[in-house]
């Protein structure tokens, strides 16, 4: 018609829909570096310096605390990359609680008592100082145990490594049983119920001794 112009529909911009110059600068924003990220401090891209951008508390305060302790799927879930050293820490066994002498005797004290084995007596004190009185059969070899001359020795525990305390014989009433000098060897054991202890002179094991929590299971 006369005087008519037809225009088109895509003279004017369909709304919701950007030039395509927009459309370009929001790509190249896109691509921008983090603000406040120095690419050239982290060239191998591996979010290193994540660390350095925790959320902040809003008004422009400090990081929010415990940022570091949220579990990784829970950041990733959102959208945000957990600190490497945090996501480490979070991921650490708790230290154990159990110490490596954890069972075992780690004082001489601890092998303080009276001990009793058949017709032997045995006292420690919390010092580590020990005395044994025993039947000396090598000053009667006739006699019974019952009856035969008392022998003695005493010995001082100096150290434990291992539930093992170790010391010599200080003093002895017959050299021919035991000799000055000779190493000690004392170990606790169980009992049922109760407490054992094992008592090793010179390389030779007696028997086992009793205290009042394992009475009548040593013979004595």
């Amino acid at each position: 018609m006369p005087g008519y112009q037809r225009k088109s529909v895509l003279s004017k911009p369909i709304l919701g829909l950007r030039p395509r110059g927009d459309l370009q600068r929001s790509g190249a924003a896109r691509q921008r570096p983090r603000p406040g990220r120095d690419q050239s401090d982290n060239p191998r891209g591996d979010r290193a310096d994540e660390c350095r951008l925790l959320p902040t508390r809003p008004g422009g305060g400090g990081p929010i605390g415990g940022y570091g302790a949220i579990p990784a799927v829970v950041l990733t879930s959102l959208g945000l990359s957990p600190c490497r050293g945090a996501s480490a820490a979070a991921r650490a066994p708790p230290p154990s609680s159990t110490s490596a002498t954890a069972g075992g005797p780690t004082s001489v004290s601890a092998f303080a008592a009276t001990w009793r084995a058949h017709e032997m007596l045995l006292a420690i004190t919390n010092a580590g100082a020990g005395h044994l009185t025993y039947p000396d059969l090598t000053a009667c070899p006739s006699c019974p145990e019952s009856t035969a001359p008392a022998g003695r020795l005493d010995f001082t525990l100096t150290s434990v490594s291992n539930g093992v305390a170790a010391g010599r014989v200080t003093a002895s009433s017959d050299v021919r049983n035991w000799a000055l000098g000779l190493p000690v060897q004392v170990t606790l054991a169980a009992g049922s119920p109760g407490q054992l202890l094992n008592v090793k002179i010179g390389g030779k094991q007696l028997v086992a001794f009793c205290n009042g929590t394992s009475a009548g299971q040593c013979g004595a």
